[in-house]
């Protein structure tokens, strides 16, 4: 995990993995964008088939904004990991 990120996610109860797997997930991925103003990454797990991902550096400028939606199965840790390599390619 990439030390320098803080990462958070709200409506656990949505998010169908644990809320520091879900972090790991997207910690491991975004220094693949290339990106060396992370500073922090905001996760929502809006319901069991919707997410949203805000991604800013450290001034708090809004560096990428992404929803996540599936139809045929609820969140889980794989669907996590596809949406963070999503945000991973908007920031890069």
């Amino acid at each position: 995990m990439e030390a320098g990120i803080a990462c958070s996610l709200t409506g656990e109860e949505f998010a169908g993995a644990k809320p520091d797997e879900i972090c790991s997930a997207f910690l491991d991925v975004l220094p693949s964008s290339g990106r060396d103003d992370i500073a922090r990454v905001e996760l929502e797990a809006v319901s069991t088939t919707e997410a949203r991902a805000r991604v800013t550096d450290g001034s708090g400028n809004v560096l990428v904004e992404l929803d996540h939606a599936i139809m045929d199965r609820e969140m889980s840790l794989d669907s996590w990991r596809v949406f963070a390599k999503s945000v991973a390619r908007q920031l890069g």
